[in-house]
This record gives C-alpha cells, structure tokens and sequence, in this order.
C-alpha cells in the first residue's frame, strides 16, 4: 500500500490492519500531500497510540460510535488495565513504515478517523475489553466504579459505555430509573384499582419499548446482533404474579 485514497492532515487518526495481524492506531502528525485526495503513505508522519475506553491522556479513546485523541500528555499507567496493546512505540516515523511491518503478502487496510465499531472488530478483535460483548453490565458490581457516573444498584442491565457510548449509557441510566421509578409504582398499587394498574403497567411497557428501541438502533450502528424489541416487551411481566 503506497498511496490512500483520501486526504489526512495533522491530528487524524488511522487504524491500521490485515486479517490474522495485530492492528495499531496511529496519530498522524504531519502530511505534506494534505491538499491530496491520494497522498503518499511514505509523506505522512505519524506515531503509535494507544487505545483505551477511559478517558487516559496521550491516548485514543474509544466511546460507543466516537473515537478521538485525548490530547493530553501521556503519562505512567502502569499498573492500570488499558485494555490495549502496552509497549506502544511512541517515535515518529513515516506511515509506510508501520505498512512495511506487516507481512508482504497480508492484505492490509485502513480506516482514517475510524468508527467505534471499526475499533471493536478490528483492534479488539470483536471482543468489547469492559463489558465483553454483552453490551451491558451491572452497575453496581466490581468493574462499575471505572465508570462512577454510571454507578448505580445491581439486577439491571445498565447500557455500556463502551459499546454504546458514555453518553448514551447516562440517558440510558435515566430511563432504567424512570421504569425502575414506575415499577416501584405498580408494586405498591398491588391492592389498589385494576384500572390504575393496568395503566402503570401500560405506561412501562411504552418506557420499556422506547428504551430497547435506542439500544437496538445503537447496536445494529455498532455492528453488533439486533434485539427482538417485541419479545422483550411482550415477556416484561411473563412472571409477574398479577
């Protein structure tokens, strides 16, 4: 691979890979071909980063959909799970070097300022480091307090952040207390009307479905398995004893 077929300018990100090699991140720092649709990879410089889900300085982070460099100096981390590669050299050097690294005969590609789930099949090899690919986690457990903000009671399935995005894993952290709210609503109304009841019990399955809905559209962007939205709805309250 002597050429891209798009521009790059200081401050882009490039995944590099080939099937069956370690892919590597790179931060490009400069390219005199800029202004070119086809620039040379032996005119652009770059230098290794590496890839976390938590906000690391010097590192690319990795948030659902969004992927960016944290501008920041880096510094010692040793000692904490970067979830990445570790060793990262950070010297610069031309893009055709990091090319050249990889076999003759691999078939290598590239992505330039990358999607989430570019970096979650290809640098991660399919596998999400945090909630290992079920897309959700519990709250209140163990690995949670990465993600403070986030914390929160067990026996849920808290979106996660990784996959799905940190944004997207606060709303969704909102809407799980709004059903968990209504819920709490319906158990206590267990002597009261059949009528406000069933309302309630109307009301979550709107909230539930709304919820799943997003989760579905967040996951078939992120190139995961679709959700069945409607057995999910359907089976909300299967073991409910009303």
């Amino acid at each position: 691979m002597e050429t891209l077929n798009e521009a790059v300018s200081a401050g882009d990100l490039i995944l590099l890979y080939a099937p069956g090699h370690t892919a590597c991140m790179l931060l490009v720092e400069s390219s005199l071909d800029s202004q070119i649709s086809n620039p040379k990879t032996s005119s652009i410089t770059v230098r290794e980063v590496k890839v976390h889900y938590r906000l690391k300085p010097g590192c690319c982070i990795v948030s659902g959909p969004d992927v960016y460099y944290n501008e920041e100096e880096d510094e010692d981390t040793s000692g904490d799970d970067t979830s990445s590669e570790g060793g990262c050299d950070i010297s610069s050097c031309p893009l055709s070097a990091y090319v050249a690294h990889f076999p003759v005969e691999s078939e290598v590609e590239y992505r330039v300022n990358p999607h989430g789930r570019d970096v979650l099949r290809y640098y991660w090899g399919g596998y999400c480091p945090f909630c290992y690919m079920d897309g959700w986690y519990c709250p209140g457990c163990g690995p949670a307090m990465q993600f403070p903000d986030l914390f929160g009671g067990c026996a849920v399935d808290q979106s996660c952040p990784v996959c799905y995005g940190y944004d997207f894993a606060m709303n969704d952290k909102i809407m799980l207390r709004e059903i968990e709210e209504y819920e709490s609503r319906l158990w206590g109304a267990k002597s009261g009307p059949a009528e406000y009841r069933a309302e309630l019990r109307q009301e979550i399955l709107e909230m539930v479905r709304e919820r799943y809905e997003l989760i579905d559209a967040r996951r078939q962007e992120m190139g995961l398995s679709r959700y069945d939205v409607d057995d999910i709805v359907e089976n909300w309250f299967k073991d409910d004893d009303e």
